[in-house]
């Protein structure tokens, strides 16, 4: 599955915005590198300090949800993976990689309010 951060979207939609008429009617496939489920369980228990567990669905459960049986065998497939047709402009991308940096969790859990 691809991970991508909502900063680097922005990045992409800034130099857009920075250049309108450069990519007028153009449409843009973004993506990130692939991880697997074992990987985003280290990126996750490393952001967060302690273990995330990762677990794919059990038989019984997707037997129960044909949609979710659908969307997992979606994603096991690679079904969500674009077709890009050009290769991105070098002034609108940068290194988008999955990274623990930015996903710190809070030195204090937020306030529950109560």
């Amino acid at each position: 599955m691809q991970v991508l951060a909502v900063e680097d979207i922005g990045h992409l939609v800034a130099a857009v915005f920075a250049a309108p008429a450069r990519f007028a009617g153009k449409t843009f496939e973004i993506a990130s590198d692939s991880v697997t489920g074992r990987q985003l369980e280290l990126l996750f228990s490393a952001a967060a300090g302690r273990p995330i567990p990762y677990s794919r669905f059990s038989d019984e459960v997707l037997a129960a949800s044909p949609f979710l049986h659908k969307l997992t065998g979606w994603w096991t497939t690679g079904g969500w993976r674009g077709t890009p047709t050009s290769t991105p402009c070098a002034s609108c991308t940068r290194s988008c990689t999955p990274s623990p940096a930015g996903w710190q969790a809070p030195a204090v859990p937020p306030s529950s309010g109560r």
